[in-house]
């Protein structure tokens, strides 16, 4: 039983402070979890199917899952209980770089089955404007929509120099060779080279975006509402790649573009701004 005991306490330190108010900490990876409303059993972070360790470092491209199991204390109406999540991207520096708004937005009206909520899930993925070679705090908000309930995460994570040889957004590259950017219209175009984790990136953002809106087209509209929102705070990165998500799910759709046209103008990117006017809305 002393031996059961001490693994469990390498694994994870709990902290009580209060009736559904506490502290988890994992001290496998070092992610650091505070609840109070809402309570859990684990917190645990992902890369390709195995829990992470504290300073494993990623590629830019690579994502991670974060999971929060066993999860109570929702509000419920009707059956169903609606949740809320968040993502914030702070630099070493203490500066938001990447704020991913409320990722459960589709399921503000509809909710979720009690069970589904039991064990919430939210991707991290480490693109551009992550730079290579630099250290990041994710920060990690699970709320209640209907209560006060929440849970409070925060991971520190790294995300490796470019290797010699790897393919970079370097100007002077054959642009067949530019990897993609969330920065740019289309991720830089429709030909912008993906790594396989872009790839699978994608793919699963897709698959997560129309499981929480439940169709695809519902998917796409709750994308396009989401990144003119970021427009019109003057959000343009954000804005930009909420456009770029929406463009994953329908290449066609003109309100995409016209999202695309107005951020480079109000970056002062006429040039770039009419190319794609000219290429994808004049008839």
């Amino acid at each position: 039983m002393k031996k059961i005991l001490s693994v469990a306490l390498l694994i994870s330190v709990f902290v009580l402070s209060g009736c559904g108010v506490g502290v988890k900490k994992d001290l496998t990876s070092g992610q650091k979890t505070s609840y109070s409303g809402l309570t859990f059993d684990e917190a645990y972070t992902k890369f390709k199917g195995k829990k992470i360790i504290k300073d494993q470092e990623f590629s830019l491209g690579e994502d991670v899952d974060v999971y929060f199991s066993g999860v109570t204390g929702f509000k419920e109406e009707n059956g169903k209980v609606f949740p809320g999540a968040s993502m914030i991207y702070i630099s070493n520096a203490g500066e938001k770089v990447i704020d991913d708004g409320d990722m459960f937005e589709g399921y503000s009206e509809k909710g979720m089955s009690t069970k589904d909520a039991e064990t919430m899930k939210v991707n991290a993925k480490f693109g551009t404007p992550l730079k290579a070679g630099e250290g990041y705090v994710l920060k990690i908000n699970i709320w209640d929509k209907k209560g006060t309930g929440k849970i409070e995460s925060e991971l520190n994570v790294k995300i490796k120099g470019i290797e010699n040889g790897a393919v970079s957004n370097n100007k002077n590259n054959n642009p067949s060779n530019v990897l993609a950017d969330n920065n740019l219209p289309m991720f830089g175009g429709p030909n912008v080279t993906k790594t396989p984790e872009m790839l699978k990136a994608d793919e699963d953002f897709i698959a997560l975006a129309i499981k929480a809106t439940g169709s695809r087209d519902m998917a796409l509209k709750s994308t396009i509402v989401l990144a003119k929102k970021y427009l019109e705070k003057g959000d343009l990165e954000t804005a930009m790649l909420r456009f770029n998500q929406a463009w994953l799910l329908d290449k066609n759709n003109e309100n995409i573009y016209k999202g695309f046209v107005e951020i480079l103008n109000l970056q002062g990117k006429t040039e770039e701004a009419n190319k794609i006017l000219e290429t994808y809305l004049v008839n």
